[in-house]
């Protein structure tokens, strides 16, 4: 078999849909299947070299990069904005699957998470029949969208269109792989005949045992918050919990965003009266952001609102990155955040929006040695048991099911 996945958003991007999907592809070649990755070209730069020092991977012959351009014909707004198309990608990945076709007898399998190549999806499954094989891992819930009219949240005009593009064209790919078991359970529901499975997102494995200073970590009293500064997120609820926070000499860390959001959740701090006590840091690379996490963080945040998204499709990456370095979290109680972090012990569990439920937690887990501890021994564990050696079998497994 040769895997093939595909993203729209160009290599480098901030945040974790570049990460991730990289990630996904890197496992599948480091377990032996020859894996190429599509996406857009991003700055000029030597693609080895951000493996190694953006990334935190080893380059390995069995994976290959592909970095399209993305430039559209017409720039924007007479030529200060550049124009943008995926159009070169999704040509891309046609392109290598005739020639992959041409070389070898196995059957070809594409990944993607846009939405937007579903159509060519279904168009290859078509034309080549069994030899190749398309699946859809889904981050978010296109296909019936009376939830957010159930919420009361505006349905705007994309929405729409990824609603059509997934009530036609999911039926005629192999599989939807949902990122949380409620996800992957309503796509089961929508498309009786599709072939789904429930995969949370992988982590890396940073820290064991053996290298990691648990009183050092619990003696900096600081808790982490990474990610987008968005109000869904819970943000104004755990700035709600700074004063108790404060007088435990807890800090409260924001990294993620942009300079912009940065500044707005500082205003919010000091509208609570806590600016002293919240720092801000910008997005940055999975490198930096690994050693900050190393050696800044005594644990891990998730305060996310109780809505139908947070609890049902989405699989904190934040969460992710905790689990990865052995921190313990303090989470919102919903579906999605405890079928990622599990319920033997790597996190505490709290109402969601409920500051001082937050602020209780996190100040009783820094405050005994051994509650951190054995804490901190149960995200190790959960670490190893999401890695993303452990979801690339999985969905190998699931592969290799539709085949048979």
């Amino acid at each position: 078999m040769i895997f093939l996945w595909a993203n729209k958003r160009d290599w480098r991007h901030p945040g974790p849909i570049v990460n991730v999907g990289l990630r996904n592809a890197y496992h599948l070649a480091a377990a032996g299947f020859e894996t190429h990755l599509c996406l857009g070209a991003g700055p000029d730069s030597e693609t080895n070299e951000d493996l190694k020092t953006f990334y935190r991977l080893a380059p390995i012959p069995s994976l290959h990069i592909h970095r399209i351009t993305r430039k559209g014909l017409v720039d924007l707004r007479r030529g200060r904005h550049q124009a943008t198309t995926s159009r070169h990608i999704f040509s891309q990945l046609s392109h290598l699957v005739k020639r992959f076709l041409a070389e070898q007898p196995g059957p070809i399998i594409i990944l993607t998470r846009e939405p937007s190549l579903l159509p060519r999806l279904a168009w290859l499954r078509r034309r080549y029949g069994n030899r190749v094989r398309a699946f859809y891992e889904a981050h978010y819930y296109y296909a019936d969208l009376s939830w957010k009219k159930t919420e009361g949240i505006g349905i705007k005009s994309a929405d729409i269109r990824q609603s059509w593009l997934e009530r036609l064209f999911l039926p005629r790919i192999d599989g939807v792989i949902g990122i949380t078991n409620e996800q992957s359970q309503l796509y089961a529901r929508q498309f009786p005949s599709l072939a789904c499975t429930y995969l949370p997102l992988g982590t890396e494995i940073n820290a064991d045992e053996s290298n990691i200073d648990f009183e050092k970590r619990r003696a900096h009293r600081q808790l982490v918050y990474v990610g987008r500064l968005a109000q869904s997120k819970g943000l104004q609820s755990l700035l709600r919990s700074t004063s108790l926070l404060a007088a435990a000499n807890v800090r409260l860390a924001f990294w993620g965003g942009n300079v912009t959001q940065g500044q707005k959740v500082k205003t919010m701090a000091r509208e609570f009266g806590s600016e002293h006590c919240v720092e801000t840091v910008s997005s940055r690379s999975p490198e930096a952001l690994a050693v900050a996490l190393a050696t800044e963080a005594s644990a891990g945040l998730i305060p996310l609102e109780d809505n139908y998204y947070n609890r049902n499709l989405t699989c904190p990456a934040k969460g992710l990155d905790y689990l990865a370095h052995g921190l313990p979290t303090i989470a919102s109680d919903l579906p999605s955040t405890r079928g990622l972090l599990g319920s033997t012990g790597a996190a505490r569990y709290v109402v969601a929006g409920d500051p001082n439920g937050f602020a209780q937690k996190a100040i009783a887990l820094l405050d005994d040695a051994n509650t951190y501890r054995i804490a901190t021994l149960a995200s190790l564990v959960r670490a190893r048991e999401v890695s993303w050696k452990s979801r690339t079998s999985r969905l190998v497994e699931f592969v290799k099911g539709t085949l048979r």
